[in-house]
């Protein structure tokens, strides 16, 4: 089935990205998906797309690569330019679900990648039906890097905690063992 539209939306209640994705004329899909699915997705899209950036630092090294005329990322300066985004997304009617649960959307548990040369597939992983394979060309995993990059930034997924300082300052020699300091959490 053809992809003829996507959808990424972040949904505070639920603390979860739902990916909905009309297929043909009347067939549709939609997912949720955990953190630990979009940071699985954002790894393998970073290496398929040859972003070198990891997820916790910057989840759209796009914007900085473009910046950078001798990026490997130049290709793809303007993703979604030739995609329709003033089109609102087009509701389909719940018979046209291709998943067999009858609900509006599906939790991701677990999701699998391959990547080849020139496209990458994603294979999702839901309770009670059969997995679902998402195979995308190069532009398309852009434009769906960049989508899932600017909801995680706007929802601050993988951001706000700072690694932890490993290192441990010694007393100096005039400094005795009681007078070390002290770090007080609040």
């Amino acid at each position: 089935m053809e992809i003829t539209q996507i959808q990424l939306s972040y949904l505070e209640h639920e603390d979860r990205m739902i990916i909905r994705i009309n297929l043909g004329a009347d067939k549709h899909v939609s997912f949720l998906l955990t953190r630990r699915i979009c940071r699985f997705m954002f790894e393998n899209l970073n290496a398929f797309l040859g972003l070198a950036a990891p997820v916790d630092t910057a989840l759209s090294p796009l914007i900085q690569s473009q910046s950078d005329p001798s990026s490997k990322a130049k290709e793809f300066q303007q993703p979604l330019a030739d995609m329709d985004l003033s089109t609102p997304f087009q509701e389909r009617n719940p018979e046209g679900n291709i998943l067999p649960s009858g609900k509006s959307s599906e939790l991701v548990i677990n999701a699998a990648c391959n990547r080849g040369q020139e496209s990458l597939t994603f294979k999702f992983f839901v309770q009670d039906a059969e997995p679902l394979n998402l195979n995308m060309p190069k532009k398309l995993a852009m434009g769906i890097h960049q989508l899932l990059s600017g909801l995680a930034i706007k929802a601050q997924w993988f951001s706000g905690l700072t690694p932890i300082d490993t290192s441990v300052d010694m007393p100096a020699d005039n400094q005795s063992a009681g007078e070390k300091q002290s770090i007080i959490y609040h």
